[in-house]
C-alpha cells in the first residue's frame, strides 16, 4: 500500500516527494527531493536527492554522454535507499536538463558536480560512474580527490576514442551492404570517414576543459 504526497516549495524552487510503504511487516517512509541546480554559469541541471539521508551519501553519475540517470534509479533505487543517500542528476543537456547549446567542456561538468555537492551540504561522497560516467567519475577523483570518499567503476569508458570507435563500428556493422550510403561508388570510404569524424567531435566535446 502506498500513500504518497508532494509539495513545491516556490521560495527553495523545488520538489519534496513523499512516500509512505506499507509492507507485510514494517512500513518505510521515504522521502525525496526533486529540483534544479543553478551551476556556476546559470545552466539549470536537474538532480534528485533521496535515500536515507543518515547513511553514507552516494553520487551516481550516468553513461552517454547524454543517457540521464532515470533508469538507474528505478532499477536500483529500491535496493540502495534504506542504507544510502541516493544523489542523482541529468549532467547539462541530458534527458530532464535543458539542451544548452554550444560545446560542454570537462571543467563544466566537473564543475556542476562540486556545485551540487556544495548545494547539498555533503563534505565527502561515495562516486559511482558507468561507462561514460566511470570516465567523468575518474576526472573528478583526479580533480578534487579530497570530495571522494571512493570511486566505483561500473564497465567504465577510460578510453573514451577507443569506446566511440567501437560503438560507431558496431552501428556500422548492423547496416546492410545493400544501403545506399555504403555501397555509393562516389562515397567508397563513408566508414571510416564517419568514424573519424565522430570520434574527433566527441573527444574535443568532452576534454576541451582540460
Amino acid at each position: 500500500m502506498w500513500d504518497v504526497s508532494a509539495k513545491w516549495h516556490s521560495d527553495t524552487n523545488h520538489l519534496t516527494y513523499v512516500a509512505i510503504i506499507e509492507g507485510p511487516t514494517n512500513t518505510k517512509l521515504v522521502v525525496m527531493i526533486m529540483a534544479y541546480l543553478s551551476t556556476l554559469d546559470g545552466v539549470p541541471v536537474y538532480y534528485r536527492d533521496g535515500g536515507n539521508p543518515s547513511g553514507p551519501p552516494v553520487l551516481y553519475l550516468h553513461g552517454g554522454p547524454g543517457e540521464g540517470s532515470a533508469d538507474f534509479e528505478a532499477f536500483q533505487d529500491p535496493y540502495l535507499r534504506d542504507t544510502v543517500r541516493l544523489v542523482t542528476f541529468d549532467q547539462r543537456g541530458a534527458l530532464r536538463s535543458p539542451p544548452v547549446d554550444g560545446t560542454i567542456t570537462l571543467a563544466q561538468l566537473l564543475a556542476d558536480i562540486e556545485a551540487l555537492r556544495t548545494t547539498l551540504n555533503i563534505e565527502r561522497w561515495h562516486v559511482v560512474g558507468h561507462s561514460w560516467g566511470g570516465w567523468l567519475a575518474a576526472a573528478y577523483a583526479g580533480w578534487y580527490g579530497d570530495r571522494a570518499a571512493s570511486v566505483v567503476l561500473v564497465c567504465p569508458a577510460l578510453d573514451w576514442l577507443d569506446s566511440i570507435r567501437s560503438v560507431v563500428s558496431r552501428i556500422a556493422d548492423t547496416l546492410s551492404p545493400q544501403d545506399p550510403a555504403l555501397a555509393s561508388p562516389g562515397r567508397p570510404h563513408i566508414r571510416s570517414a564517419h568514424l573519424a569524424h565522430t570520434g574527433r567531435h566527441l573527444v574535443v566535446g568532452a576534454r576541451s576543459g582540460d
